[in-house]
């Protein structure tokens, strides 16, 4: 005599069934039987995850979060050097400042230290774009945002602008025109494929900006302006949180090691013999040949050397 568990393992449901086993080793009873019904986790009206509308209000919640743990920090650095006043309600009153201003005024005049860390407050506010996507390369050009930053460089040098605050603030401080009337905040016009960005600040312009407000202070003050309070104000603006690492998952011949990396030349070497065994040619007048073994090892030798040679750069 014995039993038998039988399961019915489904997408959103679980059968199972409780029988008995005779001396011949049949089964001579059902037990008991059942079904276990749950949910997929999906959207019945459009099939979509329902995680999918926790998710996005939860990465909202952290980025906010995260930015005000930097402006926070920032602020507290800018009290630490000097840069803004300890008591809250003194920096109330330095909210009446036009940043915009002083950032355009501060690469020609010495600035007040409180007026300098204003300026630099408004500038880590906006920081700017750094793309931690890896997949990222110079030569794409495609997209939104880089084709308005591209857009941003190529105005910033006709307007013969030395800043990203001085082409956005200078018609702050001359009046507004017709060639720079824009607005400062990025807004998306448009919607679906012919939705564009006006103009995108990247992290790199802000970061240039820094620098040049910074130099020109540092002339005017002197030693009122430290290395140390430059290094610590701008660790402070460039952070970007590193990605979080991904789990290596585990090699297919050997579940003991983790997988090798995809880029080293030796996990190559197999994928590089498929393709050059796929490979032949054809004479004119003939039919199709395959390569020889020394004709597919000198073609391997050289694609192996190839991505070696990549690999080191």
């Amino acid at each position: 005599m014995g039993l038998r568990l039988g399961l019915d393992i489904g997408t959103n449901s679980i059968g199972w069934a409780v029988f008995q086993f005779g001396e011949d080793k049949q089964p001579v009873e059902l037990l008991d039987a059942g079904v276990r019904i749950y949910s997929d986790g999906r959207n019945p009206k459009n099939q979509r995850s329902l995680a999918a509308t926790r998710r996005l209000p939860r990465g909202i919640r952290r980025n906010r979060d995260r930015k005000i743990k930097r402006r926070d920090e920032f602020m507290s650095r800018l009290i630490t050097f000097g840069l803004m006043p300890a008591d809250e309600a003194e920096r109330k009153k330095l909210e009446t400042l036009d940043p915009w201003r002083l950032r355009v005024e501060g690469l020609d005049r010495k600035l007040s230290h409180f007026e300098l860390g204003r300026a630099l407050f408004h500038l880590q506010q906006r920081r700017g774009l750094k793309s931690n996507r890896k997949t990222d390369s110079a030569a794409d050009d495609s997209g939104k945002i880089k084709v308005a930053a591209q857009k941003l460089v190529t105005e910033m040098e006709a307007a013969g602008a030395r800043t990203l605050g001085e082409y956005l603030g200078r018609p702050r401080v001359d009046g507004a025109s017709a060639q720079h009337d824009h607005p400062v905040r990025v807004r998306l016009d448009g919607a679906g494929a012919k939705a564009f960005y006006h103009f995108y600040p990247m992290r790199d312009m802000v970061v240039a900006e820094f620098d040049a407000l910074w130099a020109k202070q540092k002339e005017c003050h002197g030693a009122g302006l430290s290395d140390e309070a430059r290094d610590g104000l701008r660790d402070s603006l460039t952070f970007q949180r590193p990605l979080k690492p991904q789990p290596v998952g585990r090699c297919t011949l050997d579940p003991n090691e983790e997988r090798a990396p995809r880029a080293l030349p030796s996990v190559q070497r197999f994928r590089i013999y498929q393709e050059v065994n796929h490979l032949a040619y054809r004479l004119p007048g003939e039919g199709s040949c395959s390569l020889t073994l020394e004709q597919r090892n000198r073609l391997v030798a050289r694609a192996l050397a190839q991505k070696e040679l990549k690999f080191e750069r």
